[in-house]
């Protein structure tokens, strides 16, 4: 009730700069949906996981993180094609909001919503971690970067859809697609690790520390890295 009354309240505040046309998008009504999410998120980590988990032994679920895996390889790669077929339209030092019905906007802003939708995705990251009793994997910084990427990109997605921000997308896909495609492997293979895993590494790193670029995703490798079998 709390939350629906604040709801009521902060929607009207931005309907000025709220996109109507992602209204009919799933999740993207109403900032209670995407709160509600963050709340039955946060619960899970801290309440209803911890007790689930208490008097059972940790699951497995090598085959379920493996097709997990797959799918972000598949749908990451998929928002960054999309995402570089508007590239186009963009300046990196300044571009407008996407807010218009032509044919570009249109596609700028189902980008954007795809984009957002795979950061609610990758919450389930986390949620493996508690089935997995991984407890020392999710840290502060682990809950933070997940929770500020669905909310920072949902935000985005509503009230200020397209701009430089378009930047950060692609080269956050790309380098999904490479983690996930790490994961994948070393949990197929069996092994500790690959050659290239260093690299990978320096990647997420310039990512994390480039200007504009939301939420350390170098600490992610850290988290999975090795643990995926």
């Amino acid at each position: 009730m709390v939350l629906k009354n604040f709801t009521l309240y902060l929607d009207p505040a931005l309907i000025g700069l709220k996109d109507r046309t992602t209204d009919d998008y799933p999740l993207m009504n109403s900032p209670l949906q995407p709160g509600a999410i963050m709340a039955l998120y946060t619960f899970f980590l801290f309440n209803l996981g911890p007790k689930f988990m208490k008097n059972r032994d940790a699951f497995s679920l090598k085959k379920v993180i493996m097709a997990y895996n797959f799918v972000q390889i598949v749908l990451n790669f998929v928002v960054f094609v999309m995402v570089a077929k508007v590239m186009p339209n963009f300046n990196p030092c300044c571009s407008l909001l996407n807010t218009s019905n032509s044919p570009e906007d249109i596609a700028i802003r189902r980008a954007h919503y795809c984009y957002t939708l795979l950061k609610f995705l990758d919450l389930f990251d986390t949620i493996f971690f508690v089935l997995r009793k991984k407890h020392q994997q999710i840290t502060v910084l682990h809950i933070h970067h997940h929770i500020g990427m669905a909310v920072t990109t949902w935000a985005t997605a509503k009230y200020l859809p397209g701009g430089v921000v378009f930047f950060v997308f692609i080269w956050n896909t790309f380098i999904h697609v490479l983690m996930y495609s790490y994961y994948l492997f070393t949990s197929i293979h069996s092994m500790r690790g690959v050659w290239w895993k260093k690299y990978l590494t320096q990647l997420q790193l310039i990512q994390g520390y480039s200007p504009g670029i939301m939420g350390p995703d170098a600490t992610k490798l850290t988290y999975f890295s090795n643990d995926t079998n």
